[in-house]
C-alpha cells in the first residue's frame, strides 16, 4: 500500500515543485491552506505531514501542533526558508517535528528526509502493532493464569475435600477393604490364622438407663475395649449394645500378634476399673482369647435396583466354629466376679510366657463343638478359690456340656 504524504503551503509554485519532486510510488495530497488540510486531515490519516512555516493566518508551527492532535502517528516535518535555531526548538517542543528542511530545498535530501520519515513512521506502526499484540497476549496470559490460579484453587480444594472424605471413609471402612480396593495387598479372600477376643457386659441390663458424663454406660466400654485393639494392632469387627469382638493378625503384620491380643485385653480390663471408678457404676465384662485357625474371610455384596437407583451394599466377616467358640468361652466366666480373662490352651501355648498368675480350668465341651477345649483362666481380684472350684467341677462333669 502506497504511503501517504500531505503537504501545505500558500504558494502554488512550491506545491508543484514539491510534487514533481516525489516519486509516484507514494499518495501525495497538496494543500495551499493549513485551514483546508486541517478539515480533511482526520479522513486522510496520512504517514506524513509536511508543511511550510511561513503561512498566511496560521504557521507551520502552530498547524503541525493541531495536526498532531488529529493524526498523533504521523510524522511531522516542517520548511522553512529562514536559518532560525528558535523555530526549531519551537517545532521540537510544541509540534515535536521529526524534520526540518530548508528552501530552496535539495532534491535529494528532501527524498531522504520524507523516506526517513515514511520509514519511522512504518516502524512505529509494526512498533504500536506489536505493542499491541504483546498487551493483547498480556491480557490473555492475564486471564489465562487467573483461570488456571482459579482451576488451582478448585484443585486444591478438590484434594482437601477428597482428603478429608478418604479420613472419613478410612474410619468407616476397615483398611484391608481399601487395600482391595487400591490393589495392594491384602488377605481378603484367605484364610489366615487370625487371634480372636471377645467381651461382653456381665448383668448389662442393669446399666441400660445409665449415663456417665451424658454418654451411656455401655456405649463408653465399647469405646474403651475398640480403643485397646486398635493400640495394640488388631480391628474391632462388630459390636452389639453389649458385647464386642475383634481380631489380630489381619491388619498388621507382628511378630506375636497372639502378645498384642493379651495386651488389649489387659488394657480393656484395667480401662473398665478406671471407668468403674471414676463414675461410680460397677462394670464388669467378661473376655476371651483364641485362636481362629485358618479363618475364612467372607466378602459379601447386595446388588440391588430401587426406586432410588441401583444400590450396592459390600461387607465382610470372619466367622468359623474357633470364632463361635470365643464368644462361648466369654460367656462362661459371667458367674465369676470381676473381669475375667479366659484363654483357651492352644492360645496360651502361642505367647512367648504364660502370665504367671494363670489358673488352669480343665477342660470343657461347649454346645456346637465336637472336641472340648482346655481353658486357662487370668482371674480378677475378686475371684476365690471355691470360685475356681465351682469352674473345674463342670469340667469334671461329664455329664455337663457349657452354654
Amino acid at each position: 500500500m502506497k504511503p501517504t504524504l500531505i503537504y501545505v503551503d500558500d504558494e502554488p509554485h512550491n506545491l508543484v515543485v514539491f510534487e514533481a519532486a516525489c516519486p509516484d510510488a507514494w499518495d501525495l495530497k497538496v494543500f495551499d491552506s493549513a485551514g483546508r488540510a486541517l478539515e480533511v486531515l482526520d479522513l486522510i490519516n496520512p504517514q506524513v505531514i509536511v508543511t511550510d512555516q511561513r503561512m498566511p493566518g496560521m504557521s507551520g508551527v502552530q498547524f503541525l501542533e493541531i495536526a498532531r492532535k488529529i493524526a498523533p502517528n504521523a510524522v511531522r516535518i516542517i520548511v522553512t526558508g529562514y536559518s532560525d535555531e528558535d523555530l526549531v526548538v519551537e517545532s521540537v517542543r510544541k509540534a515535536q517535528i521529526f524534520d526540518y528542511i530548508r528552501k530552496p530545498w535539495d532534491v535529494d535530501d528532501l527524498l531522504a528526509s520524507l523516506g526517513r520519515a515514511i520509514d519511522l513512521f512504518n516502524a512505529s506502526a509494526e512498533s504500536r502493532r506489536l505493542q499491541d499484540e504483546l498487551k493483547a497476549r498480556e491480557k490473555e496470559l492475564s486471564e489465562t493464569n487467573l483461570s488456571l490460579l482459579s482451576a488451582l484453587r478448585d484443585l486444591e480444594l478438590a484434594k482437601v475435600k477428597e482428603s478429608k472424605m478418604r479420613q472419613e471413609l478410612e474410619c468407616w471402612v476397615p483398611p484391608f477393604v481399601l487395600w482391595t480396593i487400591r490393589g495392594q495387598e491384602s488377605k481378603i479372600g484367605k484364610t489366615p490364622d487370625l487371634i480372636g477376643i471377645a467381651m461382653d457386659i456381665i448383668d448389662s441390663s442393669r446399666l441400660h438407663d445409665i449415663t456417665f458424663e451424658g454418654r451411656p454406660i455401655r456405649g463408653q466400654v465399647i469405646q474403651i475395649f475398640t480403643e485397646a485393639v486398635l493400640r495394640h494392632g488388631g480391628w474391632r469387627e462388630s459390636h452389639s449394645g453389649d458385647s464386642a469382638y475383634g481380631h489380630f493378625g489381619l491388619l498388621e503384620e507382628r511378630e506375636n500378634p497372639s502378645e498384642s491380643a493379651l495386651a488389649a485385653a489387659h488394657e480393656f480390663r484395667a480401662g473398665l476399673k478406671s471407668l468403674s471408678e471414676i463414675s461410680g457404676v460397677q462394670v464388669e465384662c467378661g473376655i476371651s482369647l483364641h485362636i481362629a485357625r485358618k479363618c475364612p474371610i467372607q466378602l459379601h455384596s447386595v446388588h440391588l435396583n430401587t426406586p432410588r437407583g441401583p444400590i450396592t451394599q459390600k461387607s465382610f466377616d470372619t466367622s468359623s466354629v474357633d470364632i463361635d467358640l470365643l464368644h462361648r468361652m466369654e460367656k462362661h466366666v459371667h458367674q465369676l466376679p470381676g473381669s475375667n480373662i479366659v484363654m483357651s490352651k492352644v492360645f496360651a501355648e502361642s505367647l512367648r510366657t504364660i502370665p504367671v498368675n494363670t489358673i488352669g480350668l480343665g477342660s470343657h465341651l461347649f454346645v456346637g463343638q465336637k472336641d472340648p477345649v482346655e481353658l486357662l483362666l487370668i482371674p480378677s481380684y475378686y475371684v476365690k478359690a471355691q470360685d475356681i472350684s465351682r469352674i473345674r467341677e463342670l469340667a469334671t462333669d461329664p455329664n455337663s456340656h457349657a452354654a
